[in-house]
């Protein structure tokens, strides 16, 4: 609830269960203490607040979460999870969203799972129960840096209109209670998305490597090998860095060439889904360019494994190198070593999740010494 009242802040206050004269009311999912989520109360509206909070990958997936939305609009908001209400005089964030959107709108607030990068991500609903906005809050330092980069590359996006891609606009961006508000269109991901093949995801990623341009560069004059260094060099775990750097030393020469191009930096199945328009994909606050070309390809395939795997999560990396021929080769290009770039790329986000402080959250493989050290064993051993 520490998030809500950021949304929420003195004087309004927060009670238990409904209550009469309440500013706003929500239905916290699965409970107050724990809460993932927090819904209007109204049932059709709370259903369709959760139908448009994200699109879940595969049918059953997206059959259970209309299976819930069923039920909620048959009133199950009312006797599952805890109602909260919203009291107290002073403006409230549902007011300065509406102005923005010119319209009334009610709120849906999702949090997710414990990440390094949670954050509230408002549902702005008509009184239909249309979505006519999504707000990101930057609740958190690192939250703020990702939502003002998103706003920043989506303005980007918005100049460069890369064919076969549909990504969201920026309608506003505002400050409240401090914390920085991003508003952005939303995309139509349940009633027009569908799960993207692999034809449709090569395409997106050979689009996107493209939107900073591409170069061919020898490794050791490359811009991202310095950076790549001085990144491991920064860091405070003496293991950890002779990990990374014997790892990047063993996958690259200084002589190699390198393809360099742009990434999306977050390219999971569901982050995107396909249209008739074209491919649909948000959340582009890791977006950076310079980076070798197929990182994109790998991350799809890398960050969903860590949740497959259960006990098998430390040979995550491992795995990913064994297949790397395999889930490069689409892209058809001459990208050197396959096995190289993967390796390339584990290191890489082996350094966002130790500087994001991904481990502390629980989320399998967040702790990347797990799935770094065996495959640091394998490569050298290889």
């Amino acid at each position: 609830m520490d998030m809500l009242r950021q949304l929420y802040p003195e004087p309004l206050e927060f009670h238990a269960g409904g209550r009469r004269g309440s500013r706003r009311q929500f239905v916290a999912l699965p409970s107050a203490g724990r809460a993932r989520m927090l819904l209007p109360c109204a049932p059709r509206l709370s259903a369709r607040a959760l139908e448009q909070a994200r699109r879940p990958v595969g049918l059953r997936e997206r059959g259970k979460v209309h299976a819930i939305a069923w039920a909620l609009r048959c009133g199950a908001g009312a006797v599952v999870g805890d109602r909260v209400s919203v009291c107290g005089a002073g403006r409230i964030l549902d007011e300065r969203l509406s102005e923005v959107l010119g319209e009334p709108v009610v709120v849906g607030v999702f949090l997710g799972p414990p990440r390094a990068n949670r954050k509230p991500v408002l549902q702005l609903l008509d009184r239909q129960g249309t979505l006519v906005g999504v707000a990101k809050v930057g609740a958190t330092p690192l939250a703020a840096t990702l939502v003002a980069a998103e706003a920043e590359t989506l303005r980007r996006l918005a100049v460069l209109a890369p064919m076969g891609l549909v990504t969201p606009r920026v309608i506003d961006e505002l400050v409240w209670n401090g914390l920085p508000v991003v508003v952005q269109s939303p995309l139509k991901i349940w009633s027009d998305g569908h799960d993207v093949q692999t034809l449709g995801l090569v395409r997106a990623v050979r689009v996107i490597a493209a939107l900073g341009g591409m170069s061919r560069r020898r490794w050791a004059t490359s811009e991202y090998a310095g950076s790549l260094h001085q990144r491991i060099a920064s860091l405070p775990d003496r293991e950890l860095r002779a990990t990374m750097a014997e790892l990047v030393a063993t996958a690259m020469s200084p002589d190699d060439i390198v393809v360099l191009g742009s990434w999306h930096g977050d390219l999971t199945p569901w982050n995107m889904a396909g249209s008739r328009s074209g491919t649909m994909v948000w959340d582009w606050e890791r977006f950076e360019t310079g980076v070798p070309f197929g990182f994109d390809l790998l991350h799809h395939h890398f960050v969903p494994s860590l949740g497959r795997l259960g006990e098998d999560v430390a040979r995550a990396g491992v795995l990913l190198v064994e297949r790397s021929t395999e889930l490069l080769g689409p892209l058809g290009a001459d990208l050197g070593s396959a096995a190289a770039v993967a390796v390339l790329y584990l290191v890489e986000i082996a350094l966002r999740f130790t500087v994001d402080g991904q481990g502390a959250t629980g989320v399998p493989g967040g702790n990347p010494a797990t799935w770094l050290g065996p495959l640091h064993d394998h490569w050298q051993n290889g």
